[in-house]
């Protein structure tokens, strides 16, 4: 896999503590063809230096080049290592998020099929992102 990391940064209030945070973008590749598009919240003051992820993966049915289906990430950092786990829809109750995809509750993203490949795609945003890696690891 390969990310093709997109200049937008977008400069956000965050609705719940009233920190400001950052939403970076980007595109993530597979053999050539685009698997997903991604977006990553870094909060500045608040929750514990996390980040929320947010992946549109694209389905092998999609014909338009639109995205599928999305899930919500939290991905914060321990001593040894960064975890990860599916979130609620309601924790990215933003609007524009439907751009990369149905965002699913995280019920239906436990029962997905695609779930073992988004933690994948989530693995590699992680590690090959240095802005949303050097904020998990600050």
């Amino acid at each position: 896999m390969r990310l093709e990391i997109a200049d937008r940064v977008d400069r956000l209030v965050c609705e719940e503590c009233g920190g400001t945070y950052q939403r970076v973008y980007g595109t993530v590749y597979d053999d050539g063809r685009r698997a997903a598009l991604y977006s990553a919240d870094l909060h500045e003051e608040a929750h514990d230096g996390r980040v929320l992820l947010v992946i549109g993966a694209d389905g092998p049915d999609m014909t338009d080049g639109r995205p599928g289906q999305a899930v919500v990430i939290g991905v914060w950092s321990t001593e040894s290592e960064f975890q990860m786990m599916i979130q609620d829809r309601s924790a990215f109750p933003h609007e524009d998020g439907l751009a990369l995809g149905r965002i699913l509750d995280r019920e239906e993203a436990l029962r997905s099929p695609a779930k073992d490949e988004l933690f994948h795609i989530a693995d590699h945003i992680v590690q090959d992102d240095p802005r949303v890696r050097d904020h998990l690891e600050a």
